[in-house]
This record gives C-alpha cells, sequence and structure tokens, in this order.
C-alpha cells in the first residue's frame, strides 16, 4: 500500500493503465486528458507518460536476438529520476507483452544498458544523453524521454508536453537504423522528426 499522502495519484495511475490497455493504444495514444491533480479525476503528465511507455512495448518490435529465448523478459531501464520513473513501477508491475514480462531496473550510466530493451532518460539528466547514444548505437534499444530536443538530438521518441497534452515525437531515422520496428499507428499519433532535421 503507497504512503497515504500518495494515495490519491497511486489510485488514479492505477484507473489511468486499468482504462488504457496496451491493445487499445489508438484511445492511449490520442491521451487528450488534461493534466491535472488527480483529485478531480484527471491524471498527472507524469501518469500519462508512464502508460505511455508501458503501450510502447506493444507497438514496437524487437528482432527475436534481441531476447535470449521466447520467454525472456522485456527490460525497462531508467536513467536518472523524475516523475515518470517514480510511478513506473506501479504501471509496469504484473503485466507482460507478447509472452515478454515486463520488469524495470534502475542504471546509472550508459554502461550498465546490456539487456535493455527500452531506456528511459529522466528528465534533467542532460549529461547522460550524448553516451547514452554513443552506447546505443545501432543496438535494438528504444530511447525515450522527455527531455526537450531529445528527439531532434539523435532519441528515438520524446514525450512532449503541448497545451496540457503529451504527444510522441519520433526520430524515424534513429528508430530505422536502430533494427527496431514502430507501427504505423503509433506513427500515425506522433510527430515525425525529419530526417533533415535529425541530423
Amino acid at each position: 500500500m503507497p504512503p497515504n499522502g500518495r494515495q490519491a495519484r497511486w489510485h488514479a495511475v492505477s484507473r489511468l493503465r486499468r482504462g488504457l490497455p496496451a491493445r487499445l493504444l489508438g484511445a492511449a495514444l490520442a491521451l487528450t486528458m488534461t493534466m491535472n491533480a488527480p483529485a478531480d479525476g484527471t491524471f498527472s503528465a507524469s501518469a500519462v507518460k508512464g502508460v505511455f511507455l508501458f503501450n510502447f512495448a506493444s507497438f514496437v518490435r524487437w528482432p527475436d536476438a534481441a531476447f535470449a529465448n521466447r520467454n525472456a523478459d522485456l527490460v525497462y531501464c531508467t536513467m536518472g529520476r523524475d516523475d515518470v520513473v517514480a510511478v513506473l513501477p506501479g504501471i509496469l508491475a504484473g503485466e507482460t507483452v507478447d509472452g515478454h514480462r515486463l520488469s524495470l531496473r534502475a542504471v546509472d550510466d550508459p554502461g550498465q544498458l546490456a539487456g535493455c530493451h527500452v531506456v528511459y532518460l529522466a528528465d534533467g539528466a542532460d549529461s547522460t544523453l550524448a553516451p547514452m547514444l554513443q552506447r546505443r548505437g545501432r543496438h535494438p534499444v528504444l530511447t525515450v524521454s522527455s527531455t526537450t530536443g531529445f528527439a531532434t538530438r539523435g532519441g528515438h521518441i520524446e514525450l512532449e508536453v503541448s497545451d496540457r497534452r503529451v504527444r510522441p515525437r519520433i526520430n524515424a531515422a534513429a528508430v530505422a537504423d536502430s533494427g527496431l520496428s514502430v507501427s504505423a499507428q503509433l506513427y500515425r499519433l506522433a510527430t515525425v522528426v525529419d530526417t533533415d532535421t535529425a541530423r
């Protein structure tokens, strides 16, 4: 049970996750929800971003070689601390996608990214951005952040907040270079960074 002071946010995140299962990404990624305090039934930006991260596992495909076996975990890794990192454990707990259990671990530096399938770079952790992207190279690791300019600097998906709504920005060239495959549905709901802009 979460501490009393956090119960409202915890329950709001739980309602959001229950209401937006991965198979309903069309509804999840429209995300016309306002991002106020959860006391009035709406959801915080961090909760919405956390559910985005959860849903990405269903709409991104990794090559078979990215997993040790068909039942291996799909591993989320976080670098740094922010409100999104704080809510992720409650959102990912007990979930599976395509037979892969979703697991979560924190890493302190880019040298620990081996075995990660999704890496979330916390807002404000800019000092680790360049080495993280360099270490990632052409490996099939989905990189996500709320950091402004993340997609244009080579990251895969930036979770941008505009008019109190969350919308993903995708660097299509970087995704293709990494060997990942993103569904057309996700591309339609995102802002795609032009190749020339991203380089």
